[in-house]
């Protein structure tokens, strides 16, 4: 739809098409490309996420037994007694209203505050997903479907400010996040001028605008009328903010309904009550000035409004040249020259940035009705780990200290092509607290077995403190790289830092630049909260790659513990991969969410390995860890070794085993009193050294014999 999508893979999940959003897994692993290919004789280890998760505390649980007060329903979903996960009711729409994207929303919940890193919130619920249309005609695009949305009503922000960014003139207005260069999914914000005397004498409006915002080339949303994306637009009131009308200048708009107003708010379409103001531009647009006839309003008092909305998918993380929309220069004049107002966004500021919608609903996850999904065959919990794009873990640390509401939505297209089904059926929506055991599991666990011996090897975690430290885990040639084929993905290293830090600070990367695929891209810093990276960066920086060589930047960022650092890629930049070190245990991807490198790899065919990014640290504070080795015989429990208790090596050999039996081990860090969760097992049986190498020569030969014809010459082998 808006991307032109390079099909590497063979994709076994669909994508959606009415509703396309921000590099969905399906599609972003498809867009991944490898310079070199998959490399099919290498061999991946799993990746043991570090943290386990103890379900503690409920704070809220919504099984629609009592009271909905609070709840927001649209017509096609209804509280039935048909069927429930538990109790006697559940929330259901049928797939027989067709040609409808309907929603339910929770009242407003208070997430409490986060009291330690080992903390965080999740959210789960029960569902029935009968909906066989999700592919109907096989085009490999949804139909059918569903989809999470969370809104923070605590935090409404606002983004439109006065910036050095690429300015016309001194500073200019700009709806952007400097934190992305540009703009997010399902934003609407809003410039208001004060009120303004409108003169008599052939009134104008006259202003600078500069925009990068996705293009409308394409744009179709069945069901609705929408003939553009993303969008801004000049409006104008004369009741006082009451109502507002279009302002159409000597720049005409691109399209008259833009998806970036109808998915905030669908009143913004054909025959809503908002649909007048729908209009908007998209595409690239310099510096330039455009004009707007203020006749109609001669003599009126009036607000005028910039405004922009995006929607839920293509923003600037998926290309750098959506930077927003900037305005400059503002100024309303009559005929004779009367300036009655003017904001040059320097010295003369008078316009007031404001949200454009009480909350922004922010996409969870999305998912269908097909039998491998959750709730394909019948009741389920929806857990966290189910979702394949999206927030996977379905984590609501983000939300923390927040009040909150949760939307639930069903797309139904025209038609059952595919089947016709009972529906979607939603019950006992539930939030609680987690403790996280955030102690550093050891990684590349292994188990080998020889005569009547098993050692047993791993990495252990960080230790002591970091000192300016460079910390790396490539060996400075890379075979590979990693780029997209079309729109954007962030790829990087997680870097672990000793448990217990009390500080921890990057002070500089070197980044390796991949030889054909180096230029200008951003690098970013994510804090890593209960063992999972966090979904926005908590620093930015643009950057410039020179291929073949180390990049160094100073950073001077401050994270509260592990972090990962890195870099946006796209079809100019790619990021260089150590194959000889894999499996890619701390390299990362986030493609819709982020997931493990290997993971990545490893389904897709592509290359695993370490990414080429090295960080500086200093730590303050830190300890150094010992390992307790536990032994499981023929299957048993685990229990620890006499012997295996507090060790500081990262190495155990065990004597006590018997040839023909499997023994099984698990290995835990130790910090004080705090153990982490066990990793492994590795697993390795013992057997007798009944095949070896006798050799009675050193390997290099001085001369030769020729022994004759029908001769024969051997060599006398005498087992020990």
């Amino acid at each position: 739809m808006r991307l032109s999508l390079k099909l590497l893979c063979v994709l076994s999940l669909l994508i959606a098409k009415d509703i396309r959003y921000k590099i969905q897994q399906t599609a972003g692993t498809s867009r991944l490309v490898t310079l070199q290919g998959a490399n099919e004789d290498q061999v991946n280890q799993p990746y043991v996420r570090p943290p386990s998760r103890d379900d503690t505390t409920t704070v809220w649980l919504e099984d629609f037994e009592g009271d909905l007060d609070g709840w927001e329903f649209d017509t096609e979903w209804e509280l039935t007694d048909e069927t429930s996960y538990s109790g006697t009711y559940s929330y259901h729409i049928d797939d027989d209203n067709y040609d409808v994207i309907s929603s339910i929303i929770s009242p407003v919940l208070s997430i409490p505050a986060i009291e330690s890193q080992n903390e965080t919130y999740k959210l789960n619920f029960a569902l029935w997903c009968d909906l066989p249309d999700f592919d109907g005609d096989g085009d490999n695009y949804l139909e059918d479907y569903y989809w999470v949305d969370i809104a923070n009503v605590s935090d409404v922000p606002i983004y439109f400010g006065t910036s050095l960014a690429n300015p016309y003139d001194g500073s200019s207005w700009w709806c952007g996040d400097p934190g992305v260069g540009g703009y997010l999914d399902a934003w609407v914000q809003f410039l208001d001028s004060p009120v303004i005397s409108v003169p008599a004498d052939a009134p104008t409006l006259t202003t600078m605008l500069k925009w990068g915002i996705e293009d409308p080339a394409g744009a179709v949303v069945e069901g609705t009328c929408t003939d553009g994306w993303d969008a801004a637009n000049v409006r104008i009131s004369s009741d006082g903010g009451e109502t507002w009308a279009l302002l159409t200048g000597d720049d005409p708009y691109d399209f008259n309904y833009g998806f970036g107003w109808i998915y905030n708010d669908p009143e913004y379409d054909c025959g809503g009550s908002l649909g007048t103001v729908a209009a908007g531009w998209g595409g690239q647009a310099d510096w330039h000035e455009v004009t707007f006839d203020l006749s109609l309003y001669a003599g009126q008092d009036v607000i005028i409004r910039f405004a922009f909305g995006s929607d839920p998918a293509y923003s600037t993380p998926d290309d750098n040249t959506l930077t927003g929309f900037q305005i400059d220069n503002i100024v309303v004049a009559g005929g004779s020259g009367e300036v009655v107002f003017i904001d040059n966004a320097d010295d003369q500021i008078f316009m007031v940035p404001a949200p454009g919608m009480e909350f922004v609903w922010e996409q969870f996850f999305y998912d269908y009705g097909d039998i491998t999904r959750p709730g394909g065959l019948g009741w389920e919990v929806y857990q966290p780990g189910l979702p394949f794009n999206g927030n996977a873990m379905m984590d609501l640390a983000d939300f923390t200290g927040s009040d909150i509401r949760i939307r639930f939505t069903g797309r139904m297209d025209e038609n059952e092509d595919g089947g016709n089904g009972t529906g979607l059926f939603i019950d006992d929506v539930h939030i609680w607290k987690v403790e996280v055991n955030n102690i550093p599991q050891v990684q590349n666990l292994y188990a080998f077995a020889s005569d009547a011996q098993v050692d047993v090897t791993w990495d252990g975690p960080p230790g002591g403190s970091y000192d300016n430290d460079d910390v790396s885990f490539v060996d400075g040639t890379f075979e590979d790289g990693i780029w997209m084929s079309s729109g954007t993905s962030v790829m990087g290293t997680y870097f672990g830092v000793p448990y217990g830090a009390d500080a921890v600070f990057a002070n500089s990367v070197s980044i390796w630049g991949q030889e054909g695929y180096s230029s200008a891209t951003i690098l970013h810093g994510y804090d890593v909260i209960a063992g999972n990276p966090a979904s926005t960066p908590t620093f930015t920086q643009n950057i410039d790659l020179t291929e073949n060589t180390w990049n160094d930047f100073t950073l001077g960022w401050t994270f509260i513990g592990d972090f990962i650092l890195a870099i946006e890629v796209t079809t100019t930049v790619a990021i260089s991969i150590d194959a000889d070190n894999a499996p890619g245990i701390h390299s990362w991807a986030n493609l819709g969410g982020w997931e493990p490198w290997t993971d990545v790899a490893t389904y897709y065919g592509l290359t695993d390995g370490e990414f080429g990014i090295i960080a500086n640290v200093t730590t303050v504070g830190g300890s150094t860890p010992v390992f307790n080795v536990y032994r499981s015989i023929g299957g048993d429990e685990f229990n620890i070794m006499f012997n295996g208790a507090s060790l500081t090596e990262t190495e155990y050999q065990d004597n006590l085993v018997q040839n023909g039996t499997e023994y099984c081990y698990q290995i835990t860090t130790v910090y004080g009193e705090e153990e982490s969760d066990p990793a492994g097992p590795a697993c390795a049986m013992p057997e007798a050294q009944t095949i070896y190498e006798m050799a009675h020569d050193d390997g290099t030969g001085e001369t030769s014999i020729n022994a004759g014809s029908m001769n024969v010459l051997g060599v006398k082998f005498t087992p020990n």
